[in-house]
Order: C-alpha cells, then sequence, then structure tokens
C-alpha cells in the first residue's frame, strides 16, 4: 500500500531492479529523484546529484567514499579507497549500473528523505541538478541564484542554471530541472 514503508521501500527497490538491469560493459549513473505524494515531498538519490530547494535545504545526500558511514559499506562488500575513490575509479559511494571490476563496492540503494509539502512555503522550487552543476556554485548559491529569480519559467531557470555553470567553468556534465512547488 501507500504507507510511508510501503513507498520507501517501493523507492529501493526501484533503484536495485534499474541496477540489475545493467549489463557489465554499460556505465553507470548518478540518480536523484523527487515525487510529491499524499502531502509530502519524496527524494532518492545516489551519487552526487542533488535535490534541493530554492531556501537552501538540501535534500539529498552526496555519497563520498570517503564518509566513514560508506568506508564502511564499500570495504564490506570488498572494495577499497585510494584517494578518496573506490578502487582508485570512482568518486561515489553509491550508484546504479556501475559493474565493472572497478567498481566492486558500490551499493545502489539510494538516500530517501521525506518533507512535508506544509513545511514549504508557495512558490518554492524544487532543483534537481547533476554534479556538474557543483563545481561550479555550492548549494546556497544555487538556491539563490534561482530564488532571485522567480518571475521566469521554471524551464528557464534550468536553462541560467546551467548556462551560468558552464560559463564558471564547470567541465562536468551539467543537467537541472527546477519545479515550482
Amino acid at each position: 500500500g501507500l504507507t510511508d514503508c510501503g513507498i520507501w521501500n517501493a523507492l529501493k527497490m526501484t533503484f536495485v531492479q534499474l541496477d540489475d538491469h545493467f549489463s557489465e560493459d554499460e556505465s553507470g549513473s548518478t540518480v536523484t529523484v523527487a515525487m510529491c505524494l499524499d502531502g509530502k515531498l519524496w527524494t532518492a538519490n545516489v551519487g552526487d546529484s542533488r535535490t534541493i530547494l530554492d531556501n537552501g535545504i538540501q535534500l539529498s545526500e552526496d555519497a563520498k567514499p570517503a564518509d566513514p558511514r560508506y568506508k564502511k559499506g564499500i570495504e564490506y562488500r570488498g572494495g577499497r579507497l585510494f584517494f578518496d575513490r573506490i578502487n582508485d575509479y570512482l568518486a561515489v559511494a553509491r550508484a546504479i549500473g556501475d559493474h565493472c571490476e572497478h567498481a566492486i563496492g558500490i551499493n545502489p540503494r539510494p538516500k530517501i528523505t521525506v518533507y512535508p509539502l506544509s513545511e514549504i512555503p508557495k512558490g518554492t522550487h524544487l532543483i534537481l541538478t547533476c554534479d556538474g552543476i557543483y563545481e561550479a556554485a555550492s548549494t546556497h548559491q544555487v538556491a539563490a541564484l534561482i530564488r532571485g529569480h522567480k518571475n521566469p519559467s521554471a524551464a528557464k531557470l534550468a536553462e541560467d542554471l546551467v548556462y551560468s555553470a558552464y560559463s564558471a567553468g564547470s567541465q562536468d556534465n551539467l543537467t537541472a530541472m527546477t519545479i515550482k512547488l
């Protein structure tokens, strides 16, 4: 059913099943998703893609391998850390699809958060981005950019965010989506 426990388990198992559909010769990915259901904002992420609100609240968690919680799980699953990378290869502790020999220790189970929609002011923007945006700006800088320009459409705000990160010199992939709540 649509109990909190049922939603939580469905999100976890969806990521695990998605991970199972990748073959060994395919690269993996980070993922961040959000959904509004029964008066709650649910987020789930693996890797270092982020979901934030334009008030600066970060709803997702970057899965950095050097974090002691992640390091313990990586080592338990047979991986090792070298220079803050798993097996000197991946810079994230959670991902989907990375099944190559260098990715031993990766976990596809997402970090899940739930936030009551009643605590989010009307007109707030939900911002989902890949990690390349954060090469150029902090969570608070991204939130301030979106918060400072509420009149354009959500699509235009996302376009401006990507362009700003590109102009600031980000060398990673750049993807953004904004949704006015």
